[in-house]
């Protein structure tokens, strides 16, 4: 177990801590119980709830980093954050998958608007930054308008919170709807909203 002042960087992740065949077996076990586990410090619930979430964050982060090597790092990050705030975690709010994922992309975000992301993206092979897919390299380049990101930071952040989503990264309304816990419709009107407002402000 655990004890109340470590954190996970302080051990690997280790399956092999634990037969296999008992991780499979106990990743089964419902959400809410692995939580519960976690929160009173149990290293094998940690490794539990590593195995059933790991894959999803990965992929949340790579959506938005796009290199592995510092998607690793993030995800790493983001449990180590899961692991410190979980008693903040309330079910009434929504989903156990909703409160991570969000934690994982806000992770990824926060990198992308770094220092550190735009010193090393000047390192980064052309046909890594010139991907026309990426949603990192999207994001960047429409960042890269000084009077647009000035603008987005004097909205609402009930309104940049929305355009960051579907503008910047490419979310659906859909996704956006279920990524912030609201119906689609209020996206809708949060996104027209907020155009109006930066259209506005770009004037």
């Amino acid at each position: 177990m655990l004890s109340a002042n470590q954190s996970p960087e302080q051990y690997t992740h280790n399956p092999a801590a634990y037969s296999y065949v008992e991780l499979i077996e106990e990743t089964n076990i419902p959400v809410e119980d692995v939580v519960t586990m976690v929160k009173q410090g149990s290293e094998k619930g940690f490794n539990l709830l590593y195995d059933k979430f790991y894959q999803a964050i990965f992929i949340a982060i790579k959506t938005i980093v796009v290199q592995t090597s510092v998607t690793e790092d993030l995800l790493q990050e983001t449990f180590i954050k899961i692991w410190k705030n979980i008693h903040q975690y309330n079910p009434q709010k929504g989903s156990f998958y909703t409160w991570l994922i969000k934690i994982a992309r806000h992770t990824a975000i926060d990198y992308v608007r770094s220092k550190e992301y735009n010193n090393q993206r000047k390192n980064l092979p052309e046909e890594v930054l010139f991907t026309n897919n990426c949603p990192a390299q999207l994001a960047e380049q429409k960042y890269a308008d000084d009077g647009l990101r000035f603008a987005v930071k004097k909205l609402d952040p009930k309104y940049s919170e929305v355009i960051d989503l579907i503008y910047f990264y490419g979310y659906t309304y859909d996704q956006a709807a279920k990524y912030l816990n609201m119906p689609p419709g209020t996206i809708k009107t949060r996104a027209r909203k907020a155009m109006l407002l930066l259209k506005k402000y770009i004037e």
